[in-house]
């Protein structure tokens, strides 16, 4: 189940990266910081993500559990996900 879970969790993030490269042209960070690019995907940072779209909602982190504990993005083991940004488009 946690399998299928992170799974599930890896492609609509992929999905919400590839949604906001279309609407702007662009990545969501100039980095591989993993909670500045969920705070562009879910609209909370205006900077990066002007119009405030909503690309992505994640659930919110549990005691144990994945989710969004607002600086970071778990995995349903708990741990950290990490993403990585070809910004650079090489």
């Amino acid at each position: 189940g946690k399998k299928a879970q992170a799974r599930n969790d890896v492609n609509q993030l992929a999905s919400a990266v590839k949604a906001f490269q279309l609407e702007y042209g662009r990545l969501p960070a100039s980095n591989n910081s993993m909670g500045e690019v969920v705070r562009a995907l879910i609209g909370s940072n205006d900077t990066v993500n002007p119009r405030k779209i909503v690309f992505f909602e994640p659930k919110t982190a549990k005691s144990g559990k994945g989710g969004w504990d607002g600086s970071n993005y778990k995995d349903p083991w708990g741990s950290n996900y990490s993403i990585f940004l070809d910004t650079g488009y090489s």
